[in-house]
């Protein structure tokens, strides 16, 4: 048996923010006074900043910055923390709110855990086994399923009867070997349900995995295809899509978006001006004009609009995706003075955060759709990532530690980030010992916490209050996650995984800024 090269620990828990930067999403940065530096997006101007976007140090295909990696996605149960352990081949199940602890035995090395919407099934990918283990919560009983060889990586549907494996070159310290045959087109599906697998090869090099809002078809994304799978039947049946790239050097996919019933797919390439458009029904495509060097491309909450950023032509262009190439794109300018080129929408729609991560611009600009306006604000420092909390109400920016050129004051060469109240642009600028690496959030947008690298101080964020307070724990934290909260928010209750070599978790209410630790937990421990 192998040891991981990486693990994955998902709570089942609430909701992260809406970022742009994704895996993330934690796309952050900081603002700077409130009043003082507002500027009118539109007519505002102001002399530390570029006039316009000529010269601004860009060069013009130079890419924005999506850092998924930087934000945990935490999934669960009201209940259960599930922790895969992969030397002793393992999951750990802890009870949140009682601290119990039960040990159920899965497939030979488990690296990730995955957990329906409905909490009854817990389902790990075995890297050494070539397998998935299916867990009934309830009665831990496990079904281990054989998948298709050296895979690294699975995606759950919605409604999280289905899972997808598939090997992901983008996860981190992806590796492999070739022992006799190996294949880049394989997937493997698995019914969690009816405990079956059904395994094709489909285009090559998958990438991700989307799935209809419905959980009725998923649609594998790979280099040159997209591949179409009914879910609905047995067998599955595919529909594979050409997507028309050059046979010999095709253009690399920067984001693909899928409207939630599936009709339509949007592909940004990199380095193009054109955004395909792909009939997911009858495979034709289309070109839709995206502007001058479009970096970004999004899918409004109800999916009913594309959203596409033009960076050199300060516009974002809007179409309806229920006719995506017979209805003309609405064209909305962004402010000039800034360099603008990812777009962060709040859950309603209604309000985003327009900025740039590819140059040091120390500028966010705030569009309210409803009224049509936008206005620019300045912050302490460039841009890094940025999100919304789901109730749209805060905003939470991660700054790079690189400075706006010719800044100094004191967050000059020191991490930060900026807490937002979204209503008042009232903000609280901290400054951050080491780089933030992951967040998550409460699910009503009340708090968040965050850990950073090489750091054992985990930041709990009350958005309420904009305060930013920070709790110790034993060991370098690993990841994070909150449990879904039903109640009050005096009842919030996060968790942070550590490195342990027997198994650490710290459990941390917000409210009072309490915290218990278990450790030893891969061997039934009990509360430190």
């Amino acid at each position: 048996m192998k040891l991981s090269t990486h693990l994955f620990l998902l709570l089942l828990t609430g909701s992260t923010l809406l970022g742009a930067c994704s895996d993330s999403e934690i796309l952050g940065a900081g603002y700077g006074d409130d009043d003082d530096d507002a500027m009118d997006g539109e007519t505002g101007d102001d002399d530390d900043g570029p006039d316009d976007n000529s010269d601004d140090g860009l060069e013009g295909d130079e890419p924005e910055e999506e850092n998924d990696f930087l934000t945990t996605e935490p999934r669960g149960t009201d209940v259960y923390v599930f922790v895969a352990n992969p030397s002793r081949d393992t999951v750990s199940k802890i009870d949140a709110h009682t601290r119990e602890i039960e040990t159920i035995e899965v497939g030979d090395e488990p690296t990730q855990v995955l957990v329906s919407s409905d909490y009854l099934r817990a389902v790990t990918f075995n890297a050494s086994a070539d397998s998935v283990s299916v867990i009934d919560v309830n009665s831990n009983e496990v079904t281990e399923l054989d998948v298709r060889e050296d895979f690294n990586f699975i995606q759950m549907s919605p409604d999280g009867r289905w899972v997808v494996a598939y090997f992901n070159a983008a996860v981190e310290d992806a590796s492999f070997d070739v022992s006799g045959v190996r294949s880049f087109t394989e997937v493997s599906f698995v019914d969690t349900v009816e405990k079956r697998v059904e395994s094709y090869s489909v285009g090559f090099n998958p990438k991700e995995v989307k799935f209809t809002a419905a959980a009725d078809r998923a649609i594998v994304i790979s280099d040159s295809f997209m591949t179409v799978a009914n879910l609905l039947v047995s067998p599955i049946e595919l529909q594979l899509l050409d997507l028309d790239a050059d046979p010999l050097d095709p253009p690399t996919a920067a984001e693909v978006e899928v409207t939630p019933a599936g009709d339509w797919a949007f592909v940004r390439y990199q380095g193009f001006d054109t955004i395909q458009a792909v009939d997911l029904h009858t495979g034709d495509l289309g070109l839709l004009d995206g502007g001058d060097n479009p970096t970004d491309l999004d899918l409004s909450p109800d999916g009913s609009e594309a959203l596409v950023v033009s960076r050199d032509s300060s516009e974002v262009r809007i179409f309806d995706t229920a006719d995506p190439l017979g209805t003309s794109a609405l064209i909305v300018p962004t402010p000039i003075e800034s360099t603008i080129g990812s777009l962060v929408l709040a859950g309603s729609g209604d309000v985003g955060l327009l900025f740039t991560t590819a140059v040091a611009e120390d500028r966010i600009t705030f569009w309210n759709r409803v009224e049509d306006t936008m206005t620019s604000r300045r912050l302490e420092k460039p841009v890094e990532a940025v999100a919304i909390s789901p109730d749209g109400e805060s905003a939470l920016i991660i700054h790079t530690l690189e400075d706006t050129p010719g800044e100094n004051d004191i967050f000059t060469n020191r991490y930060a980030l900026t807490v937002v109240d979204l209503n008042t642009w009232l903000t609280n600028p901290v400054a951050l010992q080491s780089r933030p690496l992951r967040w998550t959030t409460s699910n009503d947008g009340r708090y968040s916490l965050f850990i950073m690298e090489n750091n054992r101080n985990v930041g709990v964020i009350d958005y309420a209050t904009r305060l930013v307070d920070d709790l110790l724990v034993p060991s370098q934290p690993v990841h994070i996650g909150m449990m879904p909260l039903e109640e009050e928010p005096e009842n919030a209750l996060g968790w942070v995984s550590q490195e342990h070599n027997l198994g650490r978790i710290s459990f941390i209410e917000p409210y009072d800024l309490s915290i218990e630790t278990v450790t030893g937990f891969e061997l039934n421990s009990a509360i430190d």
